[in-house]
């Protein structure tokens, strides 16, 4: 149970979360975002996570922490609270700094993750990732174009596409927690002007995507991400926020060998930034 369980949270993107950094000369900023997320595994409480995102034209910060619950915390306990900052440039995000802690029960770890100009994550851990013959290999290329797991919370909206066009859907990017990267692919589904999601209260516009996930280095063979990467029936409802030039995720469902994992959310809390407010928006 341990193991799915933080293979789940890798996926979510759980396993990270963010602190302030200053914004770039003549970045403007758009809004301030709040998610609470419940992680539900066969209906059961299984994690809680709370996301703080601060929105700019051309960069983005996001804060957070996440801890198991029910069940699965009396056998697990893990807790985890991290920080992200990076730029975004032709709608595409570009981390500059990530760093995690990790806890569980009488174990912790600390992990940094810097980004090079030309792309290349450097991971340091504290203590180091043991080595395990049982893992696949992590290459020196497979280094290079990634984020991190709490960039994933954040889309940033294809210039000349709506929020609920196809397109926005249409994505492909690699995220590194750390010790594992994983490929994930994004397809359309299907989009509703006025859709209604119940555990936030949410009405509004939302864009269904299917996702296909894909290990590549640095996990056990034959676990759950193995078999996850023949899983079909992957999906995530994202909704536009900072006036439609991002998307945030509202629900993902996957399956597990332990029953249907949803991660939800039941806040979602916009402020728009004093510029917005001043216009009226």
């Amino acid at each position: 149970m341990r193991r799915i369980t933080q293979a789940i949270i890798l996926v979510v993107g759980l396993a990270a979360a963010a602190a302030p950094h200053a914004a770039l000369a003549a970045d403007v900023k758009l809004s301030d975002v709040a998610i609470d997320y419940d992680l539900l595994i066969s209906g059961a409480p299984a994690a809680e996570l709370q996301i703080d995102a601060a929105l700019f034209d051309k960069s983005y910060q996001v804060t957070g922490a996440g801890q198991t619950t029910g069940l699965i915390d009396l056998l697990v306990r893990m807790r985890f609270s991290g920080n992200t900052s990076g730029k975004v440039a032709r709608d595409t995000l570009i981390p500059a700094v990530h760093t995690h802690h990790y806890q569980e029960r009488g174990s912790a770890r600390d992990v940094r993750i810097s980004y090079r100009k030309d792309g290349r994550a450097e991971v340091s851990a504290d203590p180091p990732y043991d080595p395990s013959a049982s893992r696949v290999p992590l290459t020196e290329d497979e280094l290079f174009g990634t984020v991190d797991p709490a960039s994933v919370f954040i889309v940033p909206a294809l210039a000349g596409h709506g929020p609920l066009d196809a397109a926005q859907c249409s994505r492909q990017f690699g995220v590194l927690e750390g010790q594992i990267r994983i490929n994930v692919a994004m397809r359309y589904i299907a989009s509703a002007v006025n859709a209604k999601v119940s555990s936030v209260h949410y009405q509004g516009p939302l864009l269904r995507c299917g996702l296909s996930v894909k290990p590549v280095g640095g996990h056990k063979r034959g676990k759950f991400l193995d078999n996850l990467s023949s899983a079909d029936d992957i999906e995530v409802w994202l909704a536009p926020v900072a006036e439609g030039r991002y998307l945030v995720p509202l629900h993902l469902s996957l399956p597990t060998p332990l029953g249907r994992a949803e991660l939800d959310a039941r806040r979602l809390k916009e402020k728009p930034a004093e510029r917005q407010a001043a216009l009226g928006k």
